[in-house]
């Protein structure tokens, strides 16, 4: 793990940006040779593209409070992994794309933070 001298935080239990429309579209795009469909969100700062094949799985509930970025959102409306995502707004864009797909289990050390590493909140 890279060394830092502070890890910042910030509360995904906020969205600041509300959802005006969305649409679902059929067979949008190809992501490692899956096809996938496309959920289209569009918010007051801009338009967000979630990519996903319906075969990906996941616990719509888990993420229920993850509202950073329509993450509850999207998974409410599909119940699976975006593949890829595609951010459009006023003043940035952002197109994230899977490479690989590695099922694994996590272990709650994956997510452990070195106690002497400061933490401070994102402004």
């Amino acid at each position: 793990m890279p060394k830092t001298d502070t890890l910042y935080w910030f509360d995904a239990t906020i969205n600041t940006d509300s959802v005006i429309s969305f649409i679902l579209q059929k067979d949008a795009l190809v992501v490692l040779n899956r096809k996938c469909n496309a959920l289209i969100v569009k918010t007051v700062d801009g338009t967000t593209t979630f990519y996903f094949d319906n075969s990906l799985k996941l616990d719509k509930n888990f993420y229920g409070q993850h509202k950073y970025g329509n993450c509850s959102f999207f998974t409410s409306h599909t119940g699976a992994l975006p593949l890829k995502t595609n951010i459009d707004t006023k003043v940035f864009r952002i197109e994230s794309t899977a490479i690989q797909i590695i099922p694994m289990k996590l272990l709650e050390s994956d997510f452990s933070i070195d106690s002497k590493t400061p933490t401070k909140k994102s402004s």
